[in-house]
């Protein structure tokens, strides 16, 4: 029979698995990730042997789920399977029935904090991840053959998933909430051993050393180390979620102020005579110290350009709902743009002099910019996100 770890993605579902492993598939109850093997994930392209996951439409795999759980059973053992299903049908499919299942722990979590989760893991943003959590119709399926986790998921919402579990009948669940498990993890862990054995009639003793040795190796941090040396096969949520911010998403952030510093930095270039202009006879052509003829006060171009028209554009540009990293991408579009056309009012410099189709420097060193920068903008609208 089949005990249940359930729960919406980005729950707790992984630090629960490991407490669980860890306390029933360890002598001492001390994590060791291959025990996770002994808590498998349902439904996976392993278990349902007569659906074709290259050739078959994704929701067919609810035609051979009870069936699937049927031949798990088939040894008459209890066996413990992680999900993220919604505790339904679909198309006329039960996830599953009483015949196969004993019961369920399922482990729920304030949506605010899914919410960051998913937009930690899958790189969106709040109101992308938002949608995610409000979909009746979003589900999961992953083609991977190297880790077999080709699966059908149906989660539904955050709201609708929960609810499917919570309005159940048809057989015993223990509810936690992740903040309690977090808080006294302890308290509530023991909570669930005892009800894993009541409904597995288990009568072994309940052993606080195997559940504290348990708590212990899967702590955040610990789980950590373990990822940083050897390696973890899944992610685990920790309460510095909020904290790993992608590095698009900082230079995101960043570039709108770059404009600035550019600016001073020319202004600089004017005051102490560095960078001059190329020779001009227009009325505000500016004659610097120890010349006699006039230049374009370059500087003062490029600190205009590349300050605040540059400024204006990331302004204009950002204030729209933009993809993670685009910002970035056109801010080395823009600032390269405007370089070439501020370097044809500059003189080149003197130990370079022009190079390439009467080039300079700066305007070369230009176009890989803007070259990667297109590169990153098509990246950005392209990449899907869950």
């Amino acid at each position: 029979m089949i005990i249940w770890i359930a729960s919406y993605p980005k729950s707790g579902n992984t630090w629960l698995r490991s407490l669980i492993s860890s306390y029933y598939f360890s002598k001492e109850g001390i994590f060791d990730q291959n025990n996770l093997k002994n808590i498998d994930q349902f439904p996976t392209q392993k278990y349902l042997k007569n659906y074709n996951f290259k050739k078959n439409i994704p929701g067919d795999a609810a035609k051979y789920w009870i069936e699937a759980q049927t031949e798990i059973n088939f040894e008459k053992k209890i066996k413990f399977f992680k999900t993220h299903n919604f505790l339904g049908s679909f198309n006329n499919n039960e996830f599953t029935n009483r015949e196969n299942t004993l019961g369920a722990i399922y482990i729920v979590r304030d949506p605010r904090n899914v919410i960051t989760s998913l937009k930690n893991h899958y790189d969106m943003n709040y109101d992308e991840a938002l949608n995610f959590i409000k979909s009746d119709r979003k589900f999961i399926y992953d083609y991977n053959k190297k880790n077999d986790y080709s699966d059908f998921q149906l989660i539904s919402s955050w709201e609708k998933n929960y609810q499917s579990w919570k309005n159940n009948k048809i057989f015993p669940i223990k509810f936690i909430k992740y903040e309690d498990l977090d808080k006294e993890t302890f308290k509530v862990f023991k909570s669930i051993i005892e009800f894993i054995s009541s409904i597995s009639n288990d009568k072994k003793d309940f052993s606080r050393d195997k559940a504290i040795n348990a708590i212990n190796s899967t702590s955040f941090e610990a789980l950590k180390n373990l990822e940083k040396s050897k390696g973890f096969v899944e992610s685990v949520i920790s309460n510095n979620d909020k904290k790993k911010i992608p590095f698009f998403a900082v230079t995101d952030l960043i570039a709108p102020s770059i404009p600035i510093a550019l600016c001073c930095g020319r202004l600089g270039n004017f005051i102490n005579t560095e960078l001059p202009g190329r020779i001009s006879t227009v009325p505000w052509a500016v004659i610097f110290p120890g010349e006699t003829i006039g230049r374009h006060p370059s500087s003062l171009y490029q600190a205009i350009l590349e300050g605040p028209i540059l400024f204006l554009f990331l302004w204009l540009f950002t204030k729209g709902r933009r993809p993670i990293m685009s910002i970035s991408a056109f801010f080395l579009i823009s600032y390269g743009a405007l370089r070439i056309f501020s370097e044809f009012f500059r003189a080149p410099d003197t130990h370079i002099g022009f190079l390439v189709v009467g080039a300079t420097m700066g305007q070369l060193l230009s176009l890989p910019m803007i070259l990667l920068g297109l590169l990153l903008m098509w990246k950005s609208y392209r990449q899907k996100r869950l």
